[in-house]
């Protein structure tokens, strides 16, 4: 954006969402984009705020993969989801087998759970070619590999 000033010089005024966010810690040097007394405690040198938000984040990064290590160790265990898995087939197996607008038949749907590659195809309509069991166990060896979650 330009403005004509007195002088018929071109004034321009530059868009505050392309000026960096802290170019001053003083709120009265831009006017335009005064910063807020949480924001300048924040992000001032002296503050022991950055300490504090650095210790927040680490704290919920702590929490986050602790979750993840439950899901891997509990939820992504074959040895225990498996069964819950059969128990779900069991329950949609009549409905599954009387359906009249499948993709793929009943056995390959089947089979799919626990078998790798059972039909062959490709593109977005193809069955998956890695088993809901083999997901589950090549995730849980990621998951308990991984660095901040593995004892």
């Amino acid at each position: 954006m330009e403005e004509q000033t007195e002088e018929g010089k071109a004034k321009t005024h530059l868009n505050p969402l392309n000026r960096p966010p802290f170019e001053s810690q003083d709120a009265t040097a831009n006017s335009e984009m005064p910063l807020s007394s949480s924001v300048r405690s924040v992000w001032q040198p002296d503050s022991s705020s950055p300490q504090l938000v650095r210790k927040t984040i680490r704290a919920i990064r702590a929490r986050y993969l602790g979750y993840l290590r439950d899901i891997a160790e509990n939820w992504l265990d074959w040895k225990k989801l498996g069964p819950v898995v059969a128990q779900f087939q069991k329950t949609i197996d009549a409905d599954l087998k009387a359906g009249t607008k499948k993709l793929f038949a009943t056995d390959v749907v089947l089979r799919a759970v626990t078998e790798d590659g059972v039909a062959s195809g490709s593109g977005p309509t193809a069955p998956p070619q890695l088993s809901l069991k083999s997901f589950c166990e090549q995730r849980r060896k990621y998951l308990l590999a991984y660095p901040g979650i593995k004892r």
